[in-house]
């Protein structure tokens, strides 16, 4: 790579995105984390739109459908939430239209062991009647071996899991 080529990590596109929709959507990004250490699933609606595709497979819980399916899984999988999640480093592309965007950002979290774990959420959030939500999420567990070089290490225990619930 050129010292100065740049690998794009998001889609961008001709639409431009204003600033009081940026901060909405990072306001957004905010909200899921405090929705998620709250446990306070009463928000749910403010988070998702009703279609939307919450993909966690990469932390074995599968790819779900629809605010309810993610809405069971958090009562189910309560103990499973870290005890603290940050968001941060957002970035928001347009999409192909001025009712969607791209975002991509780091989540931070704290087990109930102390373990800190880091995940990469890629969204496309959906501008709606109500507000800015989240339609299409998709974590990714951040592990030693997602160094830029690429080289393998050793894999943490990620902190969302059924052992580190224990």
């Amino acid at each position: 790579m050129e010292c100065c080529e740049r690998r794009s990590i998001i889609a961008h596109s001709n639409t431009m995105i204003d600033t009081a929709d940026r901060l909405a959507i990072h306001e957004l990004m905010g909200l899921y984390g405090i929705v998620i250490d709250e446990r306070d699933w009463s928000l749910i609606n403010e988070l998702f739109t009703d279609d939307v595709i919450y993909d966690m497979s990469e932390l074995d819980l599968g790819v779900l459908q629809g605010k309810a399916a993610v809405l069971q899984l958090w009562h189910e999988r309560e103990v499973l939430h870290p005890l603290a999640q940050h968001a941060t480093n957002i970035v928001v592309s347009a999409a192909a239209d001025d009712n969607t965007a791209n975002v991509i950002s780091k989540g931070l979290g704290v087990g109930r062991k102390g373990r800190v774990g880091s995940v990469t959420y890629r969204e496309v959030v959906r501008r709606t009647a109500v507000g800015w939500r989240i339609a299409n999420r998709h974590a990714r567990l951040r592990q030693a071996a997602d160094s830029a070089t690429g080289a393998a290490g050793t894999s943490p225990r990620p902190i969302i899991s059924p052992a580190s619930a224990k």
